[in-house]
């Protein structure tokens, strides 16, 4: 007995009779030898139990905010370059205006057709779809 217990202390505590029912019915199902070391399984479980809540609440904090930074700063980028983009577009459009002398009713068509052609490709358009589509090649 004394070789068993070696490292540990012996303490006495005391118990509902029904939780020491459940030991004892539980003894098994644990592959524990004793109540003793079902108690002890049982303790151990509750205190990672617990420390793994303590740090979710320490952690889960920190990860939303490098979350939200990381998303700031993908919308950043975003913002960034839809500018740019949105600055080329306009430099096109006054080009084709300037250089075509388009009126009212033909770039209501042409708007129509593009935005056919653009849902037909899933809003994937490209140059070369524009080259095909322009030279008849739908």
């Amino acid at each position: 007995m004394e070789k068993e217990n070696k490292g540990k202390s012996r303490i006495c505590i005391s118990l509902e009779p029904k939780l020491l029912d459940l030991c004892d019915a539980n003894i098994a199902r644990f592959n524990v030898k004793s109540r003793s070391d079902l108690i002890s399984l049982a303790l151990e479980c509750l205190f990672a139990t617990k420390d793994s809540e303590m740090t979710a609440n320490i952690i889960s904090p920190a990860l939303q905010s490098v979350i939200q930074a990381s998303v700031r700063n993908t919308e950043n980028h975003i913002s960034r370059y839809l500018y740019k983009q949105a600055v080329e577009i306009a430099m096109l459009y006054n080009i084709v205006a300037y250089a075509n002398n388009i009126t009212e009713a033909q770039l209501n068509n042409v708007r129509s057709m593009c935005e056919k052609e653009v849902k037909n490709l899933s809003g994937k358009y490209s140059l070369e779809e524009a080259v095909r589509f322009q030279n008849g090649g739908e």
